[in-house]
C-alpha cells in the first residue's frame, strides 16, 4: 500500500464510521412510508452536509448522510482512454448485478464512477464495521488503474466466485455464516 493511499483509507473508514450513524426513520410527508431521505430529499431537516475526501482531483469519495441512510459514491482515477473504457465496461457489469450487492446502487451519482446506498435496513441487518470493509475493499481492490485486460477477467472472476458463493456483503448478525453453510 503505497504512503499516499494509507491516510486517504484511514480518512475514508473514519468518515463512514461516524456516518453510519443512522436509525429507523419514517416519512414526514405519507404515514408509513420509510424511503431513504438522502434519495428522497423530502425534508431538509433531516440531511446533513456532503462530505468529500479526496486524495486527488481524479480520485475522491463523497459521502452524504441523512439519518436513516447514506450513499457514498465513488470516483476512480482513469488515465487514458483505454482505462476508462475499461472501467466504464467493468462498472456496467457490476451494476447489472446490483440485486446481487445489497448496497449497489444501479445508476452512480452524476461525476462519480460507482455509488452505494446504505439504509437502516442494513444497518440493522449487517455488521456495520463490514459495511465499511466492504466499501473500503471495493474501492481499494476492484478499481486500481487497469493496466491490461488479465486485471478485468480475474477481477469478473472474483466477483464470479462471490456472487455465486453467495458471500457478498456480510454475515447476518442473527444467521451462520453462508461460508459455512455451503461447501463444495
Amino acid at each position: 500500500m503505497s504512503a499516499t493511499l494509507k491516510p486517504y483509507l484511514q480518512a475514508v473508514r473514519a468518515t463512514l464510521n461516524a456516518s453510519l450513524c443512522i436509525e429507523n426513520f419514517e416519512s414526514q410527508v405519507v404515514e408509513r412510508h420509510n424511503k431513504p431521505e438522502v434519495e428522497w430529499r423530502s425534508s431538509k431537516e433531516l440531511l446533513l452536509a456532503p462530505l468529500i475526501v479526496s486524495r486527488n482531483e481524479k480520485e475522491k469519495v463523497q459521502i452524504e448522510a441523512s439519518i436513516n441512510s447514506i450513499r457514498v459514491s465513488i470516483s476512480i482515477k482513469q488515465a487514458d482512454e483505454i482505462e476508462k473504457i475499461l472501467c466504464k465496461k467493468f462498472m456496467r457489469f457490476m451494476m447489472m448485478r446490483a440485486e446481487n450487492f445489497f448496497i449497489l446502487r444501479r445508476k452512480p451519482v452524476e461525476g462519480y464512477d460507482i455509488s452505494f446506498l446504505v439504509t437502516n435496513f442494513h444497518t440493522e441487518q449487517m455488521y456495520k464495521h463490514k459495511l465499511v470493509d466492504f466499501v473500503i475493499h471495493v474501492s481499494i481492490t476492484y478499481f486500481p488503474p487497469p493496466a491490461c485486460m488479465w486485471y478485468i477477467r480475474t477481477t469478473y472472476t472474483y466477483i464470479r466466485h462471490v456472487v455465486l458463493k453467495r458471500e457478498l456483503v456480510l454475515e447476518c448478525k442473527n444467521t451462520i455464516s453462508w461460508n459455512s453453510n455451503i461447501e463444495n
